[in-house]
């Protein structure tokens, strides 16, 4: 299944220019999009277990804004440092909703085309492996769970939330998030949800 990027262009915002005006800190990801064997695919990393903020999760390429960077210089200086892969590899196309992750970040996101990945090196400082899924299979709304996410260490409880389990990943918090939103805009539905997680939960 290929993702049609005339429909990408018309359903989803435009690449964010700018920040959202907020207190606060600031950050942006890139949604990759690549092709193989004829299919589209959505390329995600697999963070370290041993890191101290969401160990072993799932996400997007990204992080947080350096002083003076807009939400593009920002994203494409971390795909660089994350994939190992330069601007120019990047062709952006869309932006999605912004949204406040858990740990306070207003997160801006872009979705693009790359290459296909199968030759890169991320950084193993952060990133413990790369993992492709379909975009057949994120895009059928029957393989999405909408529950709540475990009790964190304090134990508060939050809203149902996005999630995807498949062949033993799990694609969930502000990723699951952004992935549901771009599920909802291709398919024309005019309201991703849910919406953002307070504070203190899953990222």
């Amino acid at each position: 299944m290929r993702i049609d990027d005339e429909a990408l262009l018309q359903r989803l915002p435009p690449p964010p220019a700018a920040w959202d005006r907020t207190t606060q800190r600031l950050a942006a990801v890139l949604a990759p999009v690549f092709e193989r064997n004829g299919e589209d695919w959505l390329l995600f990393v697999v963070r370290r277990d041993d890191l101290r903020s969401h160990a072993g999760q799932v996400a997007f390429p990204g992080g947080g804004a350096e002083p003076g960077e807009g939400p593009r210089e920002t994203m494409l200086r971390e795909v660089e440092e994350e994939l190992g892969m330069p601007a120019a590899g990047v062709r952006v196309l869309a932006g999605l909703p912004s949204r406040t992750s858990s740990s306070g970040f207003r997160v801006h996101a872009f979705v693009g085309r790359i290459p296909d990945p199968a030759q890169l090196r991320p950084d193993s400082r952060e990133i413990a492996r790369l993992l492709a899924l379909p975009w057949s299979l994120l895009a059928e709304a029957s393989r999405w769970e909408h529950r709540r996410p475990a009790p964190g260490p304090d134990g508060r409880q939050h809203p149902e939330s996005p999630h995807f389990p498949h062949a033993g990943e799990l694609v969930w918090g502000l990723t699951g998030r952004i992935c549901w939103d771009l599920r909802c805009l291709l398919a024309g539905e005019s309201a991703p949800l849910p919406r953002d997680l307070p504070p203190h939960g899953p990222a």
